[in-house]
């Protein structure tokens, strides 16, 4: 294939002279979040830990790790590197159940962060002239809006959420080329343009761009039949406060190596893995002022791949993640992954949602698999219930649902327990 770069000088770097600018730059971090925030300079003085004990990357192991909880008990100033004046903007979940994640940007920091991300959105085959129309919120989509589609010089149509009739109007009028949103939504978006009398393989669409939700397999190629388009991930998180797309390959996603180091460590010793092993991605932040983060623990489940991958692109990935680790839930004694369920149902016909939903009864879990398709009959629940029966050793009961019922404003929930509290919601 065609290899072409955004910044070719430094997305095809070596390995060892991306370590050499990881070094130095690991460095002034420590010495800069010991000099200018105070939670990070008492984290590493009970510690024991001085700037100066780290001068390799090797050393990184001597660093304490930084945790979610860490923004709870510090919000809202607390994780703050920088005077209050110098915040150019903040990323941060809604905190409807405890209080919100708040993530600061220096304008450096957004204008790093916005180069950094071009990188992918390049590869995937962004260009000048492409029209990228957004259905998120603007508290999700202020970076493609304001830092990543102006720099490719692609037009955004900043749609936000909802209002879906509205959306397919835009998409078709104005000519859309790239489409980002939820895996759900867009999946939604396909059957009401159906319903529309819109057929979704016949618009402008040629690239798709998820986020908020785990991408499956299954549901990739649902959505990318759907609408006859390439669909691309992104992985990303509120503390990461930016994404990292996979590439044209599809075989895990690029890490900006000079704006990040990634680990890979054992969730419950914290140890450091084998190269190729899977364990809790963490990482530290190598450019961030106004809120850099030392080995934040993301609980992902994932591994990291470092062979240089057929797009010429030389910066390690992570492999497609498993799942969070606070997702994971014992049903019936056994260790679930909401993915694999994901996995198993979207990968049959004629499905276009579901929810899972686990219950208990008396004493024993159940659980219920909620589906809309336009064909329910017996013989796909049993279908249903063999193929998730395979990857969960757990028999559901399924339940055919109206379509569009599950649907909410701008995703699906997939996966409720209701065998315990609601986690903390996330934009």
């Amino acid at each position: 294939m065609k290899r072409e770069y955004f910044d070719p000088k430094i997305e095809t770097m070596s390995l060892s002279k991306l370590e050499e600018i990881q070094e130095k730059r690991l460095k002034y971090t420590v010495r800069y979040v010991y000099q200018n925030s105070s939670f990070y300079r008492q984290k590493l003085k009970r510690e024991g830990t001085k700037p100066q004990s780290i001068q390799k990357l090797s050393d990184l192991s001597k660093l304490p790790f930084t945790f979610k909880d860490d923004f709870r008990e510090n919000y809202p100033y607390g994780m703050l590197s920088t005077p209050v004046s110098e915040i150019h903007s903040v990323f941060f979940t809604a905190g409807t159940t405890g209080k919100p994640t708040a993530v600061f940007f220096t304008k450096e920091d957004a204008e790093n962060m916005g180069d950094s991300a071009c990188r992918g959105h390049y590869s995937i085959g962004l260009r000048a002239g492409d029209i990228a129309q957004v259905t998120f919120p603007p508290i999700v989509s202020w970076l493609w809006q304001c830092y990543i589609f102006p720099k490719l010089k692609v037009f955004v149509i900043p749609m936000g959420v909802g209002n879906t009739k509205s959306q397919i109007n835009v998409l078709k009028d104005l000519k859309t080329t790239v489409i980002v949103g939820s895996p759900s939504y867009l999946l939604y978006m396909a059957k009401a343009a159906e319903d529309m009398g819109i057929d979704p393989q016949d618009t402008n669409l040629r690239i798709g761009i998820t986020a908020g939700e785990m991408l499956v397999p299954a549901t990739r190629k649902k959505i990318e039949d759907a609408w006859n388009i390439e669909v691309y991930n992104d992985y990303g998180s509120v503390e990461l406060a930016t994404g990292f797309l996979d590439c044209p390959e599809k075989e895990g996603h690029h890490i900006p190596a000079d704006h990040f180091i990634f680990e890979v460590v054992d969730p419950e010793t914290g140890e450091s893995m084998g190269e190729d092993e899977e364990g809790e991605l963490v990482f530290t932040t190598l450019t961030r002022e106004a809120t850099p983060l030392i080995r934040y623990r993301t609980r992902d489940l994932s591994r990291l791949i470092y062979d240089k991958c057929n797009c010429g692109r030389t910066h390690p990935r992570i492999a497609y993640v498993k799942g969070r680790l606070d997702d994971m839930v014992k049903i019936k004694g056994t260790s679930v992954f909401p993915s694999q369920i994901e996995n198993a149902v979207m990968g049959i016909a004629r499905i276009e949602n579901y929810q899972a939903i686990v219950t208990k009864k008396g004493i024993l879990d159940a659980l219920v698999l909620k589906i809309e398709t336009s064909g329910s009959s017996k013989k796909l629940a049993e279908k249903i219930e063999e193929e998730v029966k395979a990857v969960t050793r757990i028999t559901p009961k399924v339940e055919f649902v109206k379509l569009g019922s599950l649907m909410g404003e701008r995703k699906t929930k997939h996966f409720i327990d209701l065998r315990k509290p609601p986690a903390e919601s996330e934009p």
